[in-house]
């Protein structure tokens, strides 16, 4: 239990006086000589009001780790310490204390922020909170501002040395809510499934800490939309002031209170997969127009069911590149991932395969495959499938003219046909204007036959030789188009000038996608 606070020397309410001296800071003992050299024993910080916790961690470096801490915290004497009940208030939303009201429960260094008393409020309001998370499995603890407590110690004289009240509060917390709540503590980078981020940021009003002596110019810079200083800003000042310069110009009032807000949000979850699209009329991401939904979009076909199982705020598609809305994406299907922010709900394997049945048998012209829970590596996979070397596609052409055999066979001969292309007029008002070198790796075209040309049009005389199905390898980024009507000139060579007669594509799909993630399910699902 750590809930000792040294006994209180003076009391602490208000501006520190111009005339006070610095407090007595760290001051080491030395024990007999042993063997002709003197040891020095464990320094004792003689200060009003300092916990045991503040004890301990002052009297060790700041790259300690978290074993040798809690052995020194274990090593302190129990007889320099009296116990001192210290409570928070806890409301709905934020974890209130009036920390000057009784100075002489307070430790003057950490506001205590390290006590017992804090660390149980803020675990019985993680419980309530973590009600909502079902299959919550490991635990983040990040927190914000406690940097500002540093000038208390400066102002103190304490030495700018020792662990960090911000380490020791994440330590104690973390080891807290683990053994309250059954939850697994992981560092903030690491991120799994079922992952869940305890979030305390400490607020002190804006004058908390003023320079009044000095030019604005030279305070700290202080961040208005946050309500706080920057860290760095801090640091800086705090490495280049001395004590006796900055008595007096450093103003701590009286009565002020520190508020705890504490959140609790899960890390992203990936739940990743490939889709086919079997539809011209169908957007990857929600198309609206002056707020009206225009079709249905790719992720709300997906990601809605998932948003629901996993009860998360929201639900962003995050796909291997993207097909236009009149664009079928067919063969083995596009990898895709949904990420999901903030969710509440864990499912296992066998729920996610009842999503992925349940969104097949709800869309005909949609298909998802092999969903399944990614790790945020994964996810970069599917990123780097936007910038994949080849691409297949199929399209049906409509030359202005009848084509010969021969035109054909000159199309079919291109091998890494490198074109100039500027950014298309149809993306003009959205991308910036540059001209890109492409490559088309191989073209396979072919006339269509006297029943395909009817399947098409009704007019099968008028068509027939100037309508052609072209199978196009292309480098990614290329648009395919472009290159076959030659957008006004914009696209060269196209397939226009290589036939010599003006030429429009009726269709597009995209056929090959060569990925081996996921793994991709036979038949395409189309």
């Amino acid at each position: 239990m750590m809930t000792d606070v040294a006994p209180a020397s003076s009391t602490i309410t208000g501006t520190v006086p111009k005339d006070v001296a610095p407090a007595s800071g760290i001051i080491p003992e030395t024990v007999p000589p042993e063997n002709g050299k003197e040891t020095a024993k464990l320094p004792i910080i003689k200060l009003p009001n300092i916990c045991k916790v503040c004890v301990c961690r002052k009297t060790l470096s700041a790259n300690t780790t978290k074993a040798s801490f809690q052995e020194k915290f274990s090593s302190l004497s129990q007889e320099e310490f009296q116990t001192n009940s210290f409570s928070y208030i806890v409301s709905d939303k934020t974890v209130t204390a009036d920390l000057w009201s009784k100075p002489e429960n307070c430790c003057y260094l950490c506001t205590g922020l390290l006590q017992e008393s804090t660390l149980s409020a803020l675990s019985g309001r993680c419980r309530e909170i973590l009600a909502e998370y079902t299959g919550a499995q490991f635990l983040t603890i990040t927190c914000a501002s406690l940097h500002l407590l540093q000038i208390r110690s400066f102002l103190a004289g304490v030495p700018h040395k020792g662990l960090a009240v911000k380490t020791v509060f994440k330590w104690l917390l973390g080891d807290r809510l683990c053994a309250d709540h059954g939850l697994t503590l992981q560092p903030q980078e690491h991120e799994a499934l079922g992952a869940v981020t305890v979030s305390v940021d400490v607020r002190m009003p804006q004058d908390e800490f003023m320079w009044t002596a000095r030019e604005p110019r030279k305070w700290p810079v202080y961040n208005f939309t946050t309500g706080l200083f920057k860290q760095a800003s801090l640091e800086k000042e705090l490495a280049r002031a001395k004590v006796e310069d900055c008595r007096g110009e450093m103003v701590v009032p009286g009565g002020a209170a520190v508020k705890l807000d504490l959140t609790i949000t899960s890390l992203s979850t990936f739940v990743g997969g490939r889709y086919t699209k079997n539809s011209r009329n169908i957007s990857q991401s929600p198309w609206s127009v002056n707020g009206v939904p225009v079709c249905e979009s790719i992720e709300e076909i997906i990601g809605g069911p998932l948003k629901t199982i996993f009860k998360a705020d929201s639900a962003n598609m995050h796909a291997a590149g993207r097909e236009d809305i009149d664009v079928r994406m067919l063969g083995s299907g596009r990898p895709f991932y949904i990420q999901l922010i903030n969710a509440r709900v864990f499912p296992d394997q066998e729920s996610l395969d009842q999503v992925l049945d349940e969104i097949n048998r709800s869309h005909d012209r949609v298909k998802c495959q092999g969903l399944r829970p990614i790790t945020r590596d994964e996810t970069e996979i599917v990123k780097a499938g936007q910038e994949q070397k080849h691409k297949e596609y199929r399209c049906i052409i409509r030359t202005n003219a009848a084509v010969t055999e021969g035109a054909v066979e000159k199309l079919n001969s291109i091998r890494d046909l490198v074109l100039d292309q500027d950014t298309p007029l149809r993306v003009l008002h959205r991308r910036s204007p540059l001209l890109r070198k492409r490559r088309i790796i191989s073209v396979n075209a072919r006339m269509l036959t006297v029943e395909e040309v009817a399947m098409v049009t009704k007019d099968v005389e008028t068509f027939f030789n100037r309508l052609l199905v072209a199978e196009v390898v292309s480098e990614s980024g290329t648009y395919i188009k472009e290159f076959v009507h030659g957008d006004w000139g914009r696209t060269t060579p196209n397939v226009g000038t290589i036939l010599g007669v003006p030429c429009d594509i009726l269709s597009l799909d995209v056929v090959g996608l060569k990925m081996d993630w996921p793994p991709a399910v036979a038949g395409g699902g189309v």
